[in-house]
């Protein structure tokens, strides 16, 4: 075992400020072999060799595990703003073993641990003598001793006999089995039982249970037969007024006030009814030998009853209960029965209450678009075509639809839902009085004005009488004041009011990329580059090829207004993809990563520099060859200049060779050391910098991407 400390010097930036709460170092884990589980203060981490973790200053107990039944252990002290290392071997020695048995599945054991279920190969474990428990359910353990040796497969089989007898159950009358508080089946069971004892219970509603515990040895065959015993209590029932029906489980058994000998012990459901008395249901336990006493004062009003069950129930707008709900001690006359469930439109009911009587209201919740009115009956017509009368609900709907609702004597209301962009369930609506008019303006903001009244913003519907009326708008940050007089002629006039506009500027800054700029799906630019439009909001897209497209709503309000955007790629470029071209061609991964900022110029001074060299070799081949022919010829003082100049010729060769392996490695280095591009990404989101609903001009740090 090696533990080196190094120190690190921390430097703190000047202008930032750095607070620590609680002192760390960095433990280093590692080993010639990865992939090792490592456990700290005897938990288990999660985490594998080489393990590098930033953790809080103190005493840890560490172990590395090389196989199931060696480890390696230590303490260790981290300390402070230092790294403390960690590195052991993998044993020279070990042997392997490989543990079967019969019958298989079995579980092996050394000590208290569980090794796993056989067969079972164990391997690089330490030479030595073991000994190992097999077991499983209803078979007696076996014992294993084995010794293993070094480089070797040791084996070792276990034999492991029945432990177990068989036992027949039966119940008269059906009823539940359990043996040792496990439900086994109904009335009867056949099946073994380990060496030992065991609790057989029998149960059954409206019966005693019954128990009994044996001792089950060994090849034995047992059987047991239960005879249950039915058991009773009473129900005393009295009602206010007398006389109602009393229904036990469903079925009619007489009229208030009674009492109900030999009621099976258990629950039940008991009814009371009444003509002019809303109907009582309950559920009521009865109890051994015991009597039940029920006293109900049956009341008149209303019972509402919906399907599904548990909606809440709000009469005249104050909150209730949940339904099933009785509506008593209710005042004579008319009430507003509304009822809410999520994911089902709102109902609202109007009911007349009067006194001594009794109702009641079924409701099936049906899932879809509800349009009610009031008054009622009204015609509602869907793009144009007449679809029913309030309350209507209508299923099924997308897309977006229009809306009128008519009724005579009063004013029509108009809307539109776009039912992709919204969940509503329902559409109310109190019906006016007189000729309704839809004022409509290009400004949300805008203060409509009639008189001295302001009557909105941006929009409004309302009755007026016919003749001529004087609008104002007024105070919108986007257009100027304006007034215009109109004209009431007839229900369900709309008057169109385009506001004179404020122009404005807007620079829309895309990085790492110039992109496309969409506003309303109408206007087109460029990013980066000032843009002269008029103020007010806008739905902005922005894309560029390469980049996911960025949605957002922006309000545009001033001049030379600026939005900042951090464009996130549609495929982070991998660092493996990055590595393989940079072996094809230097400088190329790089290149990849950062999208084309770094050149890829340098595959040409590599392929450049190595075919310069190639050539240059082969000069120096040909040269070499010809010094051989002057040897030949006896020309010894050609051959010495030849060879001489094919020694320069080689080593240009051998230069050019070095020179462009480390252009390869230089490019190689320096695409392992350029950050992957989704982590280049991240930190541009962890400055401040990506921001797509901050409007300032200064959004935060600029990181060069």
């Amino acid at each position: 075992m090696r533990i080196y400390t190094i120190s690190l010097f921390l430097f703190i930036l000047s202008g930032l400020q750095f607070v620590s709460a609680q002192e760390t170092g960095t433990l280093i884990i590692d080993s010639d072999s990865s992939y090792l589980p490592v456990i700290i203060n005897g938990r288990e981490t999660g985490l594998f060799t080489p393990y590098n973790e930033e953790m809080e200053t103190g005493e840890y107990a560490i172990e590395i595990k090389f196989s199931p039944l060696f480890s390696f252990r230590d303490t260790v002290v981290v300390t402070a703003n230092q790294v403390t290392r960690v590195f052991e071997n993998k044993p020279q020695t070990s042997g392997n073993l490989l543990i079967s048995s019969m019958p298989t599945e079995s579980s092996v054991y050394i000590g208290e641990k569980l090794l796993g279920k056989t067969p079972l190969a164990l391997k690089d474990i330490s030479p030595g003598d073991y000994r190992f428990v097999v077991k499983k359910e209803n078979y007696n353990d076996a014992v294993v001793n084995v010794s293993v040796g070094n480089s070797e497969l040791a084996k070792a089989f276990a034999e492991l006999t029945a432990g177990y007898g068989t036992i027949s159950i039966l119940a008269n009358p059906e009823a539940d089995i359990y043996i040792d508080d496990n439900f086994e089946g109904t009335k009867m069971y056949n099946g073994r039982l380990s060496t030992g004892s065991h609790v057989i219970e029998v149960r059954k509603e409206s019966f005693d249970p019954q128990v009994k515990v044996i001792e089950v040895e060994e090849g034995k065959a047992y059987r047991e037969f239960f005879q249950l015993q039915q058991v009773f209590g009473k129900i005393s029932i009295t009602t206010n007024p007398s006389l109602a029906e009393v229904y036990l489980d469903g079925k009619m058994v007489g009229f208030s006030s009674m009492i109900l000998d030999s009621v099976g012990v258990g629950d039940h459901t008991l009814r009371l009814v009444k003509d002019g008395y809303l109907t009582l249901e309950k559920n009521i336990e009865v109890v051994k030998n015991k009597t039940n006493y029920i006293g109900e004062e049956l009341k008149s009003g209303f019972i509402v009853v919906t399907e599904p069950a548990k909606a809440k129930i709000y009469l005249d707008g104050e909150y209730v209960g949940l339904s099933p709900k009785f509506l008593v001690d209710m005042d004579p006359g008319k009430h507003e029965i509304q009822i809410e469930k999520e994911e089902y439109p709102v109902i609202r009911k109007e009911v007349v209450f009067k006194k001594n009587t009794a109702d009641s209201i079924n409701v099936v919740l049906e899932q879809g678009f509800l349009v009610s009115s009031n008054p009622e009956d009204a015609k509602v017509y869907m793009d144009g075509a007449l679809s029913g009368s309030t309350p209507l609900l209508l299923k099924g709907l997308e897309g977006k639809h229009q809306f009128i609702i008519k009724k005579d004597d009063f004013a029509d209301e108009t809307f539109d839902i776009d039912f992709a962009a919204t969940d509503t369930l329902n559409y109310h609506v109190d019906l006016m009085p007189g000729c309704k008019v839809n004022i409509l303006t290009n400004s949300a903001d805008a203060e409509i004005w009639i008189g001295d009244e302001m009557v909105g913003n941006g929009s409004v519907s309302l009755p007026l009488a016919q003749g001529e009326h004087k609008l104002a708008f007024k105070n919108s940050k986007y257009f100027n004041d304006f007034e215009k007089v109109i004209t009431v002629k007839e229900n369900g006039q709309v008057e169109q009011i385009d506001l004179p506009s404020k122009m404005c500027s807007i620079t829309v800054i895309s990085k790492p990329k110039k992109g496309t700029v969409l506003l309303d799906s109408t206007l087109k630019f460029n990013s980066n580059e000032k843009t002269v439009l008029m103020g007010g909001a806008y739905d902005l897209k922005l894309k560029a090829k390469g980049f996911k497209t960025i949605e957002d709503k922006i309000t545009v309000e001033k001049a030379d207004q600026k939005f900042e955007y951090l464009m996130e790629p549609l495929h982070y470029r991998s660092k493996g993809t990055a590595v393989l071209l940079t072996m094809i061609w230097p400088g190329a991964g790089r290149s990849y990563l950062t999208r084309g900022e770094s050149s890829a110029i340098g595959g040409f001074l590599f392929y450049g520099l190595g075919a310069g060299s190639y050539f240059t070799n082969e000069k120096s081949m040909d040269l070499s060859d010809e010094a051989a022919e002057a040897m030949l010829q006896n020309d010894y003082a050609e051959h010495d200049r030849l060879m001489q100049e094919s020694d320069d010729y080689k080593l240009y060769s051998d230069i050019m060779l070095y020179t462009a392996v480390g252009v390869w490695g230089i490019n190689m280095i320096r695409t392992l050391a350029t950050p992957s591009e989704k982590k280049r990404y991240e930190k541009l989101k962890m400055t401040g910098y990506y921001n797509p609903r901050n409007q300032t001009t200064n959004i935060g740090l600029v990181y060069k991407f």
